[in-house]
């Protein structure tokens, strides 16, 4: 059974049950799910995303999340994918060479692999410094969430639907 972030992190799992989209707030949507991995649900281990009610196909964030149990590690996000955000990310002086100080302004993606080598000890507090842009930028949300699943290595990733949104009107 894994424990440790890195296992944790290339392992296959699954959403068990349909995880529903909830009002965090008037403005925002959260949808939060345990996984399991070989048939058991981890304690701490979750699937996150969040999006905005009024906008449509943006500014949606999807990550993997561990609260070690019975720990005095803090624990958090350990891998994030944002899709069309409103705000760019700048990995300052860290990261691979050809990414540091560069803005990124579009869909960007917080690998664990990445930031654990260059920051394990950041990565166990929930703090991911280091992302690479997505390209192709997935152009729906069933092509991001496909991508997802694939990067999360989440079996079952269909189960979650598109966030209710709201159109606004101009």
């Amino acid at each position: 059974m894994p424990v440790e972030l890195p296992e944790i992190a290339a392992a296959y799992k699954v959403i068990p049950g349909t995880p529903k989209w909830e009002f965090r707030d008037a403005e925002r949507l959260t949808l939060v799910s345990a996984l399991d991995i070989d048939g058991i649900t981890i304690e701490g281990l979750r699937f996150r995303s969040t999006a905005f009610v009024r906008l449509p196909q943006e500014c949606v964030t999807f990550q993997l999340e561990y609260l070690p149990p019975r720990s005095n590690v803090k624990g958090g996000a350990f891998e994030r994918l944002e899709w069309r955000p409103l705000k760019g990310h700048n990995n300052k002086g860290i990261g691979p060479p050809e990414l540091q100080h560069f803005q990124q302004q579009g869909t960007h993606h917080h690998l664990f692999d990445v930031n654990w080598r260059a920051q394990a000890k950041r990565v166990r507090r929930g703090e991911l410094p280091i992302s690479i842009p997505v390209d192709p930028d997935p152009a729906s949300f069933e092509e991001v969430l496909a991508l997802v699943g694939e990067k999360f290595r989440i079996n079952n990733i269909h189960v979650v639907v598109p966030p209710p949104w709201e159109a606004t009107l101009l």
